[in-house]
């Protein structure tokens, strides 16, 4: 990132927009998969088994790695742990204010599953990457007409 400085901020602002981009795709495969699952699966009572929604969890954060795991290790080789846990973070955002909110209210369902949740969906994206980095190393380049970068 060497020359102009307004190159340099450019840069960085395509890394963000990047893992962005990583997180919501992230965020929303784990969503529909779930509920895919979920409303496939299980029928519909109240209150939800414990079994559907940890499954369902596992399930989505499972397709969520499978989708931007190759890319977290293509555009961050050498940061993919970092990535990966940014990647995370909506759910990590969202389930946190779960925690937050319903503390204290004795609904252990929802502290629970928000405990779960959380954990399950980031360690699916940091252990994915994991899994890649030891089993293929890094991502081959893209060819010089595809790069995006400044």
């Amino acid at each position: 990132m060497s020359g102009h400085p307004a190159r340099a901020v450019v840069a960085v602002l395509w890394q963000l927009c990047r893992l962005l981009a990583l997180a919501v795709l992230a965020f929303a495969v784990w969503g529909w998969t779930s509920g895919q699952w979920a409303g496939r699966l299980f029928p519909l009572v109240w209150p939800r088994p414990y079994l559907e929604m940890v499954s369902a969890t596992a399930v989505g954060s499972l397709a969520a790695a499978v989708v931007t795991v190759p890319w977290l290790i293509r555009w961050w080789p050498q940061r993919w742990g970092w990535a990966a846990l940014a990647a995370a973070s909506p759910m990590l955002l969202l389930r946190g204010s779960d925690l937050l909110s319903y503390a204290g209210s004795g609904e252990t369902r929802i502290l629970v599953m928000s405990v779960v949740e959380a954990l399950l969906h980031a360690l699916a994206l940091v252990g994915g990457a994991a899994w890649w980095r030891r089993r293929h190393g890094t991502m081959p380049p893209l060819p010089t007409s595809l790069r995006h970068d400044p």
